[in-house]
């Protein structure tokens, strides 16, 4: 984690994604680290509602200070367009180290993410 690599883990449904997602958590906060975990629809609202509600950058600083972002099922997600540059600023963010786990279903196919 100190790293602030990314994890990836794919499969089909029921293979246990979730549950490893969760177990990267629990240990991350075991060891007093701050962890977030979305579904990524639900996060996609979030951006969505902090955008619409002026809260956006004070959310982007709430992430970036964040030791592990966990995004579950984050191919279901269809992106709209204003979501989109939000969540690059996430996943692009160069002033923190933080550990991002995304969870896809399916096989991962190289241009997904």
């Amino acid at each position: 984690m100190e790293k602030g690599e990314a994890i990836l883990i794919t499969g089909a449904t029921g293979c246990g994604k979730s549950f490893l997602a969760s177990a990267f958590g629990q240990q991350a906060c075991l060891q007093g680290k701050k962890v977030l975990y979305f579904n990524a629809q639900k996060l996609m609202q979030r951006l969505k509602t902090c955008r619409q509600d002026g809260t956006i950058h004070k959310f982007f600083d709430k992430v970036a200070k964040t030791d592990l972002l966990i995004i579950h099922d984050f191919v279901l997600t269809r992106l709209e367009h204003t979501q989109q540059p939000d969540l690059m600023e996430i996943i692009e963010d160069r002033h923190s180290n933080i550990q991002r786990l995304w969870s896809l279903n399916g096989p991962y196919q190289v241009g997904m993410i």
